[in-house]
This record gives C-alpha cells, structure tokens and sequence, in this order.
C-alpha cells in the first residue's frame, strides 16, 4: 500500500514538474510575442508616417502640481491644498514608459509636447488619487496635509516610466477646522 501510494506521489510530482516547465515555457514564448508584437507596430508606424527613423526625444520638463480635498467628519471640514512644482528629464537609459510607446504608435506627428501632455495628465491623476485618498483616509482625524508624500508618489511614478525626478518642491496646508454649528 505505501509503496503503491510513494509510486504514485512519484508519478503526480513529475507531472506537476512537467506542466511547470511548459507553463514557463510558453510565458517566455508570449512574452517574446510581446516584444515583437511591439517592434513590429513601431515599424509598421514608422512606415505609414514617413517618420523615416525620427522618435520623440523627451527634453527636461517642469510640472505644477496643486491638489484641493475638503475632509469632512460630519460635524466640520479641513480644506487640504498641496502645491508642488517638479523637473523631470529622461533616465539614464534615456528609454520612455510604455504610455510615450503607444502615443508614438498610434497617432501620426507625434512630437515631444504630446508626450510632455500625456504624462502631465498621467501624473496630474495619480497624485489627485493619491492626495485624496491620504486626506480621506480617517474618518475621525484630520489629515496631516504637510505630511503628504508627494515628492515620493512622483518618484515612484517616474520611475515606472523611466523618467528622472530631478527637483522637486512642494508643501501642504488646510485652512484650519471649520465647525458646522448654527447659530441660535
């Protein structure tokens, strides 16, 4: 019986080994796809927009950034402002995110403004999110504002798009607790 039952652990401990070698196996044939699936449509723009080999050079770009959030507990609310201005420039791999990637594939004339607006308006919405939910977080303590990690958020977020944070200042502050109260 033990023996019967070693004999089959064996066998099922081999199949499972096998289906893990084809399941990398075949991630690493799509993944492959991918990338030439990518060249192919940069090619391909290439060509339809007599681009004759020319792609968007990003430069150095500065952003402003200001986010407005009114916590509210109920019983008063906090106004929650944070502005910063930011400098970013390529990485040094001088590579672009996957976002300037698509743009450059998918509209024809694409230039170095377009790709500035599309990260603008990236980065101008994740740090919206991020700021509102760091001031929405608590339902029964006011926010910090000063606290807020914006300069970490854009870091993160340039980053992932092989983009350089390279100056960055910026504060946080609320206008104080305004109690909602009548008056009788």
């Amino acid at each position: 019986m033990r023996d019967t039952m070693a004999t089959e652990l064996e066998k099922l401990e081999k199949e499972i080994d096998s289906a893990e070698k084809l399941l990398l196996r075949k991630k690493l044939e799509y993944e492959a796809a991918i990338e030439k699936m990518h060249e192919l449509l940069e090619e391909k723009a290439r060509l339809t927009k007599g681009l004759d080999g020319e792609r968007v050079s990003l430069q150095e770009w500065n952003y402003t950034w200001q986010g407005k959030v009114v916590w509210y507990d109920g019983d008063g609310t906090v106004d929650c402002d944070y502005r910063a201005e930011m400098a970013f420039r390529p990485g040094s791999e001088g590579t672009k995110g996957p976002e300037v990637r698509k743009l450059e594939i998918e509209n024809p004339g694409f230039k170095e403004e377009d790709a500035v607006a599309a990260l603008q308006q990236s980065l101008k919405k994740m740090l919206d999110s991020e700021f509102e939910d760091y001031c929405s977080d608590d339902d029964y303590y006011q926010p910090v504002v000063e606290d807020f990690e914006a300069e970490y958020c854009a870091r993160e977020w340039a980053e992932e798009r092989g983009l350089e944070l390279i100056r960055f200042e910026g504060n946080g502050s609320d206008g104080g607790y305004k109690p909602k109260f009548r008056k009788w």
